[in-house]
Order: C-alpha cells, then structure tokens, then sequence
C-alpha cells in the first residue's frame, strides 16, 4: 500500500478558520442570526481542516479514524444543541452566546497548550 502524502501542518489552524472565530464576537451583541451564520461558517471551515487531516493519513488506520472523528462530531454536535437549547430557554440569546464563548475559550486554552513536536 502506498501511504498518502503527509499534510505539511496538521495542527495549523486554517487562517480562514481563525478569521471566522475571531469574527464571532462581533455577531453576538448586533445580531443572533449574524452571529449564527458565522459561527456555522467557522463550523464548516474546521471540519474541512479536521477531514483534510483525516485523510492525509495512511488509507489502512483511515476508516478507523474516521469512524472514530464522525462519532466525535455527532455526539459533540447533539451535546451542543441539547445545551443550547437549555441555555437559550433559561437565559435567552446572552446566556446562550456566553456559554458558547465561554466554551470557545476553553478549546482556544486546550489547543494553546496543546504538546507540539517540533
């Protein structure tokens, strides 16, 4: 079997994917749908980026980490609307948009921290 190419930078955000999440706060005090479209575009953008990487890996470890990776997605997904929803019914559109900020943060903390080999 013949490996795919390696990615050049699996762990280097999409500058598009950072722009976009840079780009959330803005929506969130103007406008609830804004801030949906946005957030949706950045959605998008990684898993594009998280695909990218999936399958710049050998094809024999692929179809295993990509069961593995949509599995992640979907039950982080549902998670998300189930406290979404939550939020939005006990505090409204700000709660909703501090919780979802507020869970950005952490992942940006995660990912900062994150070991790199160099």
């Amino acid at each position: 079997m013949v490996a795919a190419p390696h990615t050049s930078a699996p762990h280097c955000p999409d500058k598009r994917l950072l722009a976009l999440l840079l780009a959330f706060p803005i929506g969130i005090g103007r406008s609830p749908t804004l801030a949906t479209i946005v957030f949706d575009a950045a959605i998008q953008a990684n898993h594009i980026v998280g695909q990218r990487t999936v399958y710049g890996i050998s094809a024999e470890a692929r179809g295993r980490l990509n069961a593995v990776y949509m599995t992640c997605i979907f039950l982080c997904g549902a998670v998300g609307s189930s406290l979404g929803s939550l939020t939005y019914v006990d505090g409204g559109w700000w709660s909703t948009a501090l919780v979802a900020a507020g869970l950005g943060a952490m992942i940006l903390v995660v990912f900062a921290t994150e070991y790199r080999r160099a």
